[in-house]
């Protein structure tokens, strides 16, 4: 969960802030505080979630392969299986 959390932070953590800079020059203190709402509003509702269902099969395997839970999940067999 920590990579999933660290990839869904890099974007918004890279673009929001210069955006509510441009808006707000000299409000240090409140680009700072929309930034990290934004940010956290933003991976709460919309970039966690869909890396959840992303990585869904990596978050839930048991030391197998994302492959093999797939597969399981799918009902596919494994071609040495077939």
């Amino acid at each position: 969960m920590a990579v999933l959390t660290f990839v869904g932070l890099l974007a918004p953590v890279y673009f929001v802030p210069p955006v509510f800079q441009a808006v707000l020059p000299d409000q240090r203190l409140i680009t700072v505080m929309l930034s990290v709402a934004s940010i956290v509003l933003l991976m709460t509702y919309a970039i966690m979630p869909a890396l959840t269902r992303v990585g869904s099969a990596w978050l839930q395997s048991d030391g197998r392969s994302v492959a093999d839970s797939l597969r399981e999940r799918t009902g596919h067999r494994a071609r040495s299986e077939s």
